[in-house]
């Protein structure tokens, strides 16, 4: 192995590691860089029963100090970084992501107030054009477990589609190739945000079919969000969408669902955001969501409830119940 490999993963944490696992499974060489937080990931990963997502990588992935070095020369990058996280990271590597290499992230959400989707946070601020996002319902914990599970990668390149299937297809790893890249985002920061959503019908103790009758009309408003957009219906009714819906919402250990539960439980939102890690993507997905649907004029009271609940602090019980009795 060089100083340099033709597939690249940048991303700290269980999802980069895994990443760097599935394509060093399939004898092909990998840089990774897992970022300067690692204890920190460590102990959430063991947390979520994750703890051999990094720990125990095959010694073929060459494991790097900075993403700078990680990227090398290699033709396909992973980005596997939170949205969040995701700006800083493409203004770090700017012109270093060039319209030459293929870039596809990861990452399940929009920034916050603004509503840009990765996609366009990587083509205003790097120079990579031939992009890609990666969708789907995938916890770490099982896909290590051995579970078999369907991602979807989708880009307006059948170049791109190519080498992530090569890269991560296995008898495990089923790959559905997309050119709706922005219904898989927006499907993927509804999804992060639903997953606090369920865990705050988890804390109010409404019922079953409460927390379904409000998943299900937040998911048909994030379809109308995604329609108003350009995006594919089908795409949220897909695994990027209600799928992956169904593994989030039901994921406790989740950072999204933790802080919708204690929410739910009665805790102040504004207390519990305050704690470190607790700023989640399910916040910045409920701002994103709420920008996008301003902008666009496209009606969506379940998302907005849910952003007054868990960013603006509303009283989470009566907001919900108003919001129940009010229909869809």
């Amino acid at each position: 192995m060089t100083a340099s490999a033709p597939i690249a993963v940048l991303g700290p944490g269980s999802l980069g590691a895994l990443l760097a696992r599935l394509v060093a499974q399939g004898d092909q060489p990998v840089a990774w860089w897992g970022g300067e937080r690692a204890p920190v990931v460590e102990r959430r990963a063991k947390r979520r029963g994750e703890r051999d997502a990094g720990g125990k990588l095959p010694p073929d992935v060459l494991r790097c100090a900075t993403p700078e070095e990680a990227l090398g020369e290699a033709a396909l990058v992973f980005l596997a970084v939170p949205a969040g996280a995701l700006p800083d990271l493409a203004r770090r590597l700017g012109a270093r992501l060039s319209p030459d290499r293929l870039v596809v992230h990861a990452a399940k959400g929009l920034e916050g107030a603004s509503g840009r989707r990765p996609s366009e946070i990587l083509a205003a601020e790097t120079a990579a054009r031939r992009l890609g996002a990666l969708g789907g319902p995938y916890l770490v914990a099982e896909v290590l477990g051995g579970y078999a599970t369907t991602l979807v990668v989708a880009s307006r390149f059948d170049e791109v589609h190519q080498a992530v299937h090569t890269a991560l297809a296995s008898d495990r790893i089923r790959l559905e190739r997309t050119h709706d890249v922005v219904g898989v985002e927006l499907a993927g920061a509804a999804v992060v945000a639903l997953g606090a959503a369920a865990g705050l019908c988890a804390g109010l103790r409404l019922g079953s079919g409460a927390r379904a009758v409000l998943l299900a009309r937040a998911q048909v408003e994030a379809t109308r969000l995604g329609l108003a957009s350009g995006a594919a219906a089908e795409t949220f009714g897909g695994p990027a969408g209600l799928a992956d819906l169904l593994v989030v919402s039901a994921d406790t250990e989740g950072l999204g669902y933790r802080f919708g539960r204690r929410v739910g439980a009665g805790e102040p939102a504004d207390a519990v955001r305050e704690e470190a890690e607790s700023r989640t993507e399910a916040l910045r997905a409920l701002d994103g969501l709420q920008a996008l649907a301003r902008r666009l004029a496209v009606r969506a009271p379940t998302l907005e409830a849910l952003r007054e609940i868990l960013v603006g602090n509303a009283v989470p019980a009566a907001t919900i119940d108003e919001l129940l009795r009010a229909g869809s």
